[in-house]
């Protein structure tokens, strides 16, 4: 018996096969409607299914697959990312994305993230294979600790298809498979050419973004084998938020009862706002006005704006946060993908995988450089010497009559000799205007194995062995302030010898006068090299100084996998003339990543806390298997059309987190042909990530929602226990906690005695199919998950919610994590990763699809082209995480949409074709916690629309227009999350397309 294609995971009969169910539907004639199921599998027809390893004949198994977007879908809207056609997909919560969000050390990465879940609990595989990770090993990167897939590596130009299946997975690849598995499918037996163009920009003309691709394939040695290769190529230019209009004239929500546009930073500037001391005692001219440092040094009128509070003011001069903001990185791609098989025999085949993926991405704009009463530390306003040369004779006697009698020890004896006064700044201009982040990846990974099938008592058999190995290695840069050499820099004085302004630790050795303390002796030493600051006025320093007090800090991140895999399965026995199948198989899998910030960040020489490097590894011996019992089918000509049952199970023997068992059990039954019932249940685990196991203890500054704040202390699902609570511990009830707004330093770390999270999880569903409407199919499916022993990292906020909304104040271990001073203020806290959550999720999906010729709606039949629709729709009912007793529900707030709707319908006739897409997330609570009765207390409803049109030019050429966000519809009033509503911000694009093929 030859060897049949049909055995190779990326077949093409299970790309046509799964497409007829779940994939978008293209118009056809009744008589061209082949059904579902129509023989027991065998070499000829079998296919593998996503989340199963047994070859079949059918398109789906007993769990959901809620979606498989197929390559005219990523055609037609235009996608250069996975991660942008998945996250239209109704269900997928908050993406960890390059688009806006500062991310540290994982700039420009995209990990998507099933249910809203964390996106560490959503296992993305390539052809059915485990990805290398490119999530960076570290508490400052910027998605949850894990083996997330960076999306940004793999080429949408080779891709398939994309099956994202509910739940199930853990039983079929291991780990981590708790929300649901994400298979890449990618194009198999490839011959010819295909090469694609893509040019997008916004209408605003921000944001201009290119694409290129070409693929080439062909069958050799007599059509034995067969080799493709792909290569692709992406850029997306970064937008600022200050470009965009929404970014111009923005709003801020101070509470739910508060709004007000064009925030300020009311107590500081980019230039400089004097204070005669670390407070809020801002100095004033001799007409009254309070003053602020212009671009010349002097001392000029500050506008404060309408002050909304002690820190935000509507208008003014003072600091406007967007300038620290963007909407999308700086995003260059380059990957190189070969793929191929060779048959060495009838029944034996060899096949591979290469591909080598490069970016580089820049994050735009980050936060200043601040000097402030908002933070403690280094970044406390900073202490001025009246004698600075840097000060023009007008900004000193602006100084001098405010502080009128010398305030500050200067030699130390005792006598007060010189006026200090102290300086709250956002140095914008000290790392490179807007603090860029920059990072490199570089992903290789290979796979190599053999497949075949035999035949052996009138059965088929089917095996695989496969090896693979992948590297991904980062290196993230980024400017930042050298705080020694800041203090001296900026303690200027004249050189009695040459009258040049020069550093004063240059002519002796005193104490530096940034914060007014004694300093380390790191920071007391001479430096003879060093260059004075100017920092009264923005702009205004030397080149040469800010290279003084700046330095290149670099982190490199890497990641190594390798993973055996061998499979082995065919038919038993038959049961009612119907043939059980199985799938045995063994997997050795070795994980490891390390995380190693220079010298200079893990000494904390500038702002920022220390930064501890990370090494850990774990491997695991996984075995598993499945069966499949198909007690009646299509062919046995009974009464019900279908029935069949499936169990897999998998024990997981992990180094670190120890041994537990994964299963699952599901079936089907379809009483007629026209309508199949589905259900699963799984139980399911995720191992603790090398970050949550082997972190080291380190520094990091916090805000929190103190919930004894007078602003907080009402909200929560018991505000009466919490208000009890917070008086016993001797708190007023006007009590005004300042670490939501000023930062506290605290500890976090790892725990390497954390063990598996575990989840129960179950599916229900229905796959409707009417003969009487050819090509038609609707799909409705619940799915409920419950997360016991959820890692989770208990930020400051859950510590004290933990401790003040229990009944069992103060005897819970969350109380004693935390200190407070004398006068009510958190001193201190220790936070770090805990098997201290749970998480329950339910929720239900649907989807509909058809497919059929308008002309058919006439008498006459002629043929009008092929119409096709697709709706997907999912609605949330539960998603609440539970840490230390304390439950958060987070269902139908902004991020955890309670109904989302994703529709397209597509026309084509001849060589036009057009679509229009459209998304809809309803109305949104900001915090489901606070009051909702209140005017800002949520937003409204979120729809955009998107429409292609497309021509072919020539049989080979085909030329596309699509235009993203057509109506130009912005966010929903008043949130102003760039994250949620990305489209929103940046407004209509552009995207011009060409296509051929030979």
């Amino acid at each position: 018996m030859k060897f049949s294609t049909a055995t190779r995971l990326t077949s093409a009969n299970l790309a046509i096969a799964t497409a007829l169910i779940s994939a978008p539907v293209f118009a056809q004639d009744a008589d061209d409607v082949e059904p579902v199921t129509t023989a027991p599998a065998t070499a000829d027809n079998a296919i593998v299914v996503t989340g199963s390893r047994i070859v079949r004949p059918e398109t789906e198994g007993a769990a959901p697959l809620i979606a498989a977007i197929g390559e005219e879908e990523l055609e037609t809207r235009g996608f250069t990312n996975v991660s942008d056609a998945l996250n239209e997909v109704p269900g997928f919560g908050t993406p960890v994305s390059s688009a806006g969000a500062q991310e540290g050390f994982s700039v420009g990465q995209n990990f998507v993230n099933l249910f809203g879940i964390g996106s560490q609990r959503t296992l993305t595989l390539v052809n059915g294979r485990r990805f290398v990770s490119s999530n960076t090993a570290s508490n400052f990167g910027g998605a949850s600790a894990g083996l997330q897939v960076d999306l940004n590596v793999i080429p949408v130009s080779l891709i398939d298809r994309i099956d994202v299946l509910a739940v199930k997975g853990a039983t079929t690849y291991g780990s981590d498979a708790v929300a649901g598995t994400v298979n890449l499918i990618l194009k198999d037996d490839f011959e010819g050419m295909e090469a694609r163009a893509q040019y997008g920009i916004f209408e605003e003309g921000y944001g201009e973004s290119y694409s290129a691709s070409a693929t080439v394939g062909g069958n050799f040695a007599d059509g034995r084998g067969n080799v493709a290769v792909n290569v692709e190529y992406n850029r997306q230019e970064g937008v600022l938020l200050l470009d965009t209009p929404y970014g111009q004239n923005d709003f801020f929500r101070g509470s739910p009862t508060s709004l007000f546009y064009n925030r300020r930073i009311a107590i500081l500037t980019a230039g400089g706002l004097p204070s005669n001391g670390q407070g809020l005692g801002f100095l004033t001219n001799a007409n009254g006005d309070t003053v602020q440092f212009d671009v010349n040094g002097n001392l000029v009128p500050y506008d404060f704006g309408d002050r909304q509070d002690i820190v935000s003011s509507a208008g003014g001069d003072g600091l406007n946060l967007n300038r620290s903001s963007q909407v999308l990185s700086d995003l260059e791609r380059y990957t190189l993908f070969a793929l191929g098989h060779y048959d060495l025999t009838d029944n034996v085949r060899f096949f591979f995988e290469a591909n080598y993926a490069n970016t580089e991405a820049t994050e735009l704009a980050n936060q200043p450089v601040y000097q402030s009463a908002l933070f403690g530390g280094d970044s406390r306003p900073l202490g001025v010497l009246a004698s600075n040369p840097f000060l023009t004779d007008q900004a000193r006697d602006v100084v001098l009559g405010n502080i009128t009698a010398p305030n500050f020890d200067l030699d130390g004896d005792g006598v007060n000799d010189e006026t200090r006064f102290f300086l709250q700044r956002a140095g914008f201009d000290l790392l490179g205007g807007s603090n860029p982040n920059f990072q490199q990846l570089d992903l290789f990974r290979g796979v190599a194995g053999l497949e075949g099938d035999f035949q052996l008592m009138d059965r088929d058999f089917f095996w695989n062995a496969s090896y693979s190995y992948g590297r991904s290695q980062a290196v993230s840069s980024s400017t930042a302030l050298v705080q020694a050499n800041f203090l001296n820099a900026v303690d200027a004085v004249r050189d009695p010898d040459t009258g040049e302004i020069v550093c004063r630790v240059t002519l002796d050795t005193p104490p530096p006068l940034g914060t007014g303390q004694p300093g380390t002796p790191e920071q007391q030493r001479a430096v003879s090299d060093c260059v004075p600051l100017n920092l009264f006025g923005e702009g205004v320093a030397s080149p040469e100084a800010i290279d003084f007090v700046t330095a290149e800090t670099l982190a490199e991140s890497r990641n190594i996998q390798q993973i055996f895999n061998v499979n082995f399965g065919g038919g038993l026995f038959d049961l009612f003339s119907n043939e059980v199948a199985f799938n045995l198989g063994y997997e050795h899998r070795r994980e490891r990543q390390t995380f190693t910030p220079d010298a200079f960040l893990q000494e904390g020489l500038g702002r920022s806390v220390a930064i501890a490097p990370v090494d850990g590894s774990f491997n695991t011996n996984e075995y598993f298997g499945e069966i499949l019992i198909p007690i009646i089918q299509p062919y046995n000509d009974t009464f019900i059309h279908r029935l069949e049952f499936d169990g897999s199970a998998r024990y997981i023997d992990n180094s670190i987190a120890g041994n537990d068992w994964v299963w699952s059990v599901g079936g089907q039954l379809a009483p007629i042909e026209d309508i199949t019932f589905r259900g699963s249940y799984t139980e399911s685990v995720r191992a603790p990530a090398i970050t949550e196991l082997f972190l080291p203890g380190v520094s990091i500054f916090s805000f929190a929602d103190d919930p004894c704040d007078a602003e907080f202390i009402n909200d929560g699902d018991s505000p009466a226990t919490r208000a009890a609570n917070c008086a016993a511990d001797g708190l007023p009830a006007d009590f005004d906690s300042i670490i939501d707004e000023a930062s506290q330093e605290i500890t976090s770390s790892g725990n390497p005695n954390l063990v598996n999270e575990t989840s129960k999880s179950w599916t229900v569903g229905a796959i409707v199919q009417p003969r009487f409407i050819p090509g038609l199919t609707a799909t409705v499916d619940w799915v409920d998950i419950e997360l016991t022993n959820a890692i989770t990292t208990l930020d400051l906020t859950d510590v004290l919610r933990s401790c003040y909304d229990n009944p069992n104040f103060p005897n819970v271990p969350t109380c004693d994590q935390f200190t407070r001073g004398p006068d009510g203020q958190i001193t201190g806290a220790l936070v770090g990763q805990s098997n201290a959550g749970s998480f329950e999720y339910a929720g239900l999906q649907a989807s509909v699809r058809y497919g059929f010729n308008p002309g058919d709606l006439f008498a006459d039949g002629n043929d009008a082209g092929d119409l096709d629709l697709v709706l997907r729709y999912f609605y949330l009912d539960k998603s609440q995480f539970t840490v230390v007793g304390v439950l958060d529900r987070d269902a139908g707030e902004i991020g955890d949409y309670k109904h989302e709707v994703n529709g397209t319908i597509r026309y084509t006739y001849g060589p036009f074709m057009a679509a229009f897409t459209g998304n809809y997330r309803s109305g949104a609570s900001f915090d489901l916690q606070e009051a909702q009765d209140q005017p800002f207390s949520k937003v409204g409803d979120y729809f955009i629309m998107d429409a292609t049109l497309g021509f072919d030019i020539t049989d080979n050429v085909t030329a596309q227009l699509t235009v993203n966000n057509l109506l130009n519809s912005e966010p929903p009033f008043p949130s102003f999350s760039t994250t949620q509503y990305t489209d929103g911000f940046l407004g209509r694009e552009y995207l011009f397309r060409l296509r051929s093929s030979f």
